[in-house]
């Protein structure tokens, strides 16, 4: 009972005070009001009340739906010399892009329109195409079910190579005009060849430091590279060329300029200064005699193997191939990247590479065993000058086998633990099965044990007699 009094005590001395400072502020709003100007006080009050009870504020906005499933046709055409499939789709306010893919893999992404025409197609060949649409509204997808299209059995091709850059920090900009911005240092820059599994080199000139990459784009021509290091503020320019492996005279090339413009945070900051970077052009200077669009080294990147087990080495092989005199015996420092599907980088390790014709690095990395399997990427990455020079090549991690029969036959960690509700079962199975066999036995035996037979009764006594008695029958 004394504790609710002091609560109420507590509670009547907050109520008090706070009565108190609310009549202070009223009044000392009123004296100031009329001390400045009694108008003020009057105009200040008619606002209030006019707001309180007349005005109404009304807010138009539009909430976007998921996106539609995209109900996808396909019209092969050979035309012209020319070969392809054009799909069509039904526009969908909800969608922001559209990407394709074609037999499972991607052919593109990226668009910003409901139509696309692959040309990187041959004659009488069946290809499955599926569309998804993205929505603005975070992980909004929607898929189409699966269309296929075939291409005519004969048809006259004039091949030409041909590349698109489709798509920049996941924006569609194929076909637009102007220069694409963004504020992501990162940005993904993704395209598309008809040279089915091309070399795909680019460059990035404009910064600092040039920055070259090789990736290879997949079967249906589709590419994609993030660069590994942020990229400097400012206007840049980036050098794409499509080659065929096998045939180094088809080649395809095209240049996009963008800008990457410095976070309003940073700007404000102070702790970072805006450089102002003049964009070099194909074939020019900056000043120390070397042509920045051209690279002054070139090396290739190899793994022992394409396949690669969870909890095992991973050996790779850098080998030097043209350098310039300017670089011939100089360090560059060398940074090995596992990346993930999603770009991620999951694995790292740096070295030094000595630049010079026909040397040959080898080393290894170990894989975790607690790496997810999958498709992944190997980056080697060589920094000397003002230049950093990448290659990619891709492998699958494959979970370490439990058993190896030999033959490509294995059972993995996975496998078996996929399949341990179906070997219970099984076991259970043979359990009753052995179960049934050995109650079948006993009962058998027992039959066999009451069954009543001469030798039986004459061991019991009841025919004729026993042998060492002398008794007569």
């Amino acid at each position: 009972m004394g504790n609710r009094k002091k609560k109420n005590r507590a509670w009547k001395k907050i109520a008090g005070a706070h009565l108190r400072i609310s009549v202070w502020m009223f009044v000392t709003y009123l004296v100031l009001s009329v001390a400045y100007s009694p108008d003020f006080l009057l105009s200040d009050i008619r606002h209030k009340w006019s707001a309180l009870a007349d005005d109404t504020i009304t807010i138009t906005a539009k909430v976007l739906g998921p996106p539609k499933k995209p109900v996808v046709s396909g019209n092969p055409v050979c035309e012209s010399g020319s070969l392809s499939v054009t799909l069509d789709w039904a526009d969908d306010e909800n969608t922001t892009t559209f990407d394709v893919l074609r037999d499972g893999s991607p052919l593109v992404s990226g668009l910003a329109v409901s139509a696309f025409i692959d040309s990187n197609v041959v004659v009488g060949t069946t290809y499955v195409y599926e569309v998804i649409a993205n929505g603005p509204m975070g992980p909004g997808v929607a898929m189409s079910d699966p269309m296929s299209a075939t291409t005519p059995g004969e048809c006259v091709v004039h091949f030409v190579p041909s590349l698109d850059i489709v798509s920049f920090d996941g924006k569609a900009i194929s076909g637009s005009v102007g220069t694409p911005e963004t504020e992501n240092r990162k940005p993904i820059i993704s395209g598309m060849t008809n040279i089915a599994s091309a070399q795909v080199d680019l460059l990035v000139v404009g910064g600092p430091v040039s920055v070259s990459a090789r990736v290879l784009a997949n079967g249906n021509g589709y590419f994609s590279w993030r660069p590994p290091y942020d990229l400097a503020y400012g206007t840049l320019t980036v050098f794409v060329t499509a080659s065929d492996p096998s045939d180094q005279s088809l080649t395809a090339s095209k240049n996009l300029l963008f800008k990457i413009d410095e976070k309003k945070e940073e700007k404000h900051s102070g702790s970072r200064g805006t450089t102002s970077i003049n964009p070099v052009q194909p074939g020019s200077s900056d000043g120390s005699g070397l042509v920045q669009c051209s690279v002054p080294l070139d090396f290739l990147l190899h793994t022992g193997s394409a396949d690669i087990y969870q909890g095992r080495e991973l050996p790779y092989l850098v080998e030097i191939g043209r350098v310039d005199s300017a670089y011939e015996g100089t360090e560059a420092d060398a940074t090995y990247q596992v990346v993930d599907k999603d770009g991620k980088i999951v694995l790292s390790s740096i070295g030094t590479v000595t630049l010079r014709k026909g040397n040959v690095v080898s080393a290894s990395m170990a894989i975790p065993s607690y790496l997810r399997n999958g498709k992944y990427s190997l980056r080697a990455i060589l920094r000397f000058g003002s230049f950093d020079v990448g290659r990619e090549v891709s492998f699958t991690l494959l979970p370490l086998p439990v058993l190896d029969f030999g033959g490509g036959l294995r059972v993995t960690y996975a496998q078996l633990l996929s399949e341990l509700g179906t070997i219970s079962l099984l076991l259970l199975l043979l359990l009753l099965l052995w179960a049934s066999l050995f109650a079948q036995e006993y009962f058998m035996f027992l039959e066999s044990a009451r069954r009543i037979t001469e030798r039986n009764l004459i061991r019991a006594g009841f025919f004729g007699q026993k042998k060492g008695k002398g008794v007569s029958g």
